[in-house]
């Protein structure tokens, strides 16, 4: 990563670790809080976990190192708060800017390892955005779409419908204030969705997810027609979203590559194979 993207990528580090914690702090707010839901924000980084889902892609650390240097005493404590909320399956997600150097060392002191695939960040200027919003055919969804999106989001991820931890976990923030999900219907099934999540002019996609049958339609393409205008309506400056390494280069992302991001993981990650991007 070139000097000059730095304090570009500190703004947008700092942007997902607030996104990321105000998600888990939804899930706290369903009736009865059936998630186990448990974030610790500092002003230093962010850790979450849900005790319902024991999931790498749930249970993240965000930010570390990335507003001040990290130190010895800040990967015991990650440690310490995800033995407290008996998880196995965490990861702590490490980006250019993270300090001091010896954080990976001190993280595979700690017994994590570094997975082989990494995360990249993308973003992408909403000025740059062109395209016009499609009349009617993308729409904002409201609380009472909660649990198609996360049935939707379930099926496309691979874990069904039938777990009940997944779909409360991705329809969780609809209807929450700060975050915005777009969706495409085929009469009344919900076939296509995304979200746009907006703090002052930083804005954050992801959570985006197709019906099987109908991937292949361009239906992602028209949502993130509609979140990146939505964006710079509402005053983004910037966009970013977070993908797999390997689906990165792919020409239907309307974003530029910005850095890869390492992880270290509590064990070993396994990824499932996906017929298509699944982080936008």
């Amino acid at each position: 990563m070139s000097p000059y993207d730095s304090r570009l990528a500190i703004s947008l580090e700092i942007h997902e670790a607030q996104v990321w914690a105000d998600h888990v702090t939804a899930c706290g707010r369903i009736d009865g809080d059936t998630l186990g839901a448990t974030v610790e924000r500092s002003d230093a980084f962010v850790m979450s976990a849900l005790r319902a889902i024991d999931s790498f892609d749930v249970n993240r650390v965000v930010g570390l190192g990335v507003v001040s240097p990290a130190t010895k005493a800040d990967v015991e404590r990650i440690v310490a708060f995800y033995r407290a909320n008996e998880r196995t399956r965490f990861r702590v997600e490490l980006s250019p800017v993270a300090r001091p150097a010896e954080l990976p060392v001190w993280l595979e002191a700690a017994d994590l390892q570094e997975d082989q695939q990494n995360v990249t960040k993308l973003f992408r200027l909403t000025c740059d955005v062109r395209h016009p919003v499609p009349d009617g055919q993308v729409q904002l969804l409201g609380l009472e779409h909660r649990r198609v999106v996360g049935e939707l989001n379930a099926m496309a991820w691979g874990a069904g419908i039938a777990h009940t931890a997944t779909v409360e976990w991705f329809g969780s923030t609809v209807g929450e204030q700060g975050f915005r999900h777009y969706g495409i219907f085929d009469q009344d099934r919900l076939i296509s969705v995304g979200a746009l999540a907006v703090r002052g002019t930083v804005g954050w996609v992801g959570f985006a997810a197709s019906h099987p049958r109908y991937r292949g339609k361009g239906l992602r393409q028209k949502i993130n027609e509609v979140r990146l205008a939505e964006a710079r309506s509402l005053g983004c400056e910037v966009v970013h979203v977070e993908i797999e390494e390997r689906y990165s280069q792919s020409a239907k992302l309307p974003f530029q590559r910005l850095y890869d991001r390492p992880s270290y993981s509590s064990q070993p990650l396994r990824r499932l194979d996906r017929d298509e991007p699944g982080a936008i």
